[in-house]
């Protein structure tokens, strides 16, 4: 019988050519358990990460359509229970902003890991419900830096930068994105003191997104001559800059 990784492979390789139609042709190419081609706890998971890749990006109807498909698929190949695919589900819906169908799935796991935990409350999160991201964040049973950082994103995005602010005192552990994405939200908030504050702490600066936000900050508050002077400053580092991560 082909091995997980194998048919994983060759999934990937497929999507990763863009030959989705090819790939979901090959995952139940033969609905028979014994065939070498029928779907494992590898193959649902890979074709909805790029079903909610696509929805992300604003695709429009077809991912969503596709997306479906592939939850028909689920249930009909007895992969319900696999907290993977069940995952994968409550991440394509949530990218694809039906929160209504990410929570059913989310609810009817019968088991739940911390990515699970993260899919649901990212999905709140990314749609604005942060009454909901609040909820589900303070009943995950652990939370890692990219869960806070989802927060801390969500709060800015709607405007609540005393919320985030809250949320990344809280944080056992903060990274670069914590502190920029906390920044930028004071940038918003017009508050250019408490983001230079943020930005003169951080560990290492060596990030270009990092300068940005503070540049465009003090530009979007009129501050050219404090933009200038950071630009300029920017410009005589001799550190390589690191990406986000």
């Amino acid at each position: 019988m082909m091995r997980p990784s194998k048919r994983s492979s060759i999934l990937t390789a497929l999507l990763g050519r863009g030959r989705r139609t090819f790939a979901v042709a090959f995952s139940g190419r033969n609905r028979r358990p014994v065939s070498p081609l029928a779907p494992d706890d590898y193959t649902f998971p890979l074709l909805l990460k790029e079903a909610a890749a696509e929805a992300a990006g604003a695709s429009g109807r077809r991912s969503s359509i596709e997306g479906q498909k592939l939850h028909a698929g689920v249930i009909k190949f007895g992969f319900s229970s696999c907290v993977y695919a069940s995952t994968a589900l409550v991440d394509f819906y949530s990218k694809a902003g039906d929160l209504a169908s990410a929570r059913v799935v989310f609810d009817a796991m019968p088991r739940r890991t911390l990515p699970s935990w993260t899919a649901i409350m990212v999905g709140y999160a990314k749609n604005g419900d942060m009454r909901s991201a609040e909820e589900v964040f303070s009943l995950m049973p652990e939370k890692d830096t990219p869960a806070y950082n989802a927060m801390i994103d969500g709060f800015v995005k709607v405007g609540d930068v005393p919320s985030a602010q809250k949320v990344f005192d809280a944080m056992p552990e903060r990274n670069v994105v914590s502190r920029t994405c906390l920044m930028h939200g004071y940038c918003m908030a017009g508050n250019m003191e408490a983001a230079r504050e943020l930005f003169d702490a951080m560990p290492r600066r060596w990030n270009l997104h990092s300068w940005n936000v503070m540049i465009r900050g003090y530009c979007r508050n009129h501050e050219s001559g404090k933009a200038l002077n950071l630009f300029r400053e920017l410009q005589s580092q001799s550190c390589p800059f690191e990406p986000m991560k």
